[in-house]
């Protein structure tokens, strides 16, 4: 059960990285914000930015450097 519970957290983080340079991102920030905070209020907005701000050094990363930020 360990096994399928972190292939499901790796999946959904390398899709989270992915959308964040996307179009996408906002309906994918958001999903993940209420998940990660179970749907408490204060918490989510936490998530959120903590998201927007990982999403900002993905975009502000250069090409060669932003694979290394995504595997960190």
């Amino acid at each position: 059960m360990t096994e399928v519970l972190t292939a499901a957290a790796a999946a959904w983080g390398g899709a989270i990285v992915q959308a964040a340079g996307t179009d996408v991102w906002h309906g994918v920030g958001v999903a993940a914000a209420r998940l990660l905070s179970r749907s408490e209020v204060p918490r989510e907005q936490a998530e959120s930015e903590r998201l927007d701000r990982t999403r900002a050094v993905l975009e502000a990363a250069e090409e060669g450097e932003a694979e290394r930020v995504q595997a960190a």
